[in-house]
């Protein structure tokens, strides 16, 4: 089955407003690549989105550094059928 794939990127995607951004968007039915520097809280965060129900991955990167950024991007561009 494919999914609807969306990119949460940026500060805090591992708690506070980025985390319920990726649980809204996996609620709605999109596969989430939850992006942020804390290798713990994602997963966390994954965990509580496969719980719910829904699909998502940690993605752990630095959104300062353009070249992990671009690797995200062709990841997630890559990413059919999820």
């Amino acid at each position: 089955m494919i999914r609807k794939t969306a990119i949460v990127i940026g500060v805090g995607a591992e708690e506070g407003i980025g985390a319920a951004v990726c649980r809204r968007f996996a609620s709605n039915g999109y596969h989430v690549f939850a992006a942020g520097r804390t290798a713990a809280r994602l997963t966390q965060v994954v965990k509580t989105i496969s719980f719910e129900g829904g699909s998502a991955e940690s993605i752990v990167m630095d959104t300062t550094d353009e070249k992990q950024v671009l690797a995200l991007f062709d990841l997630a561009m890559s990413a059919t059928g999820v």
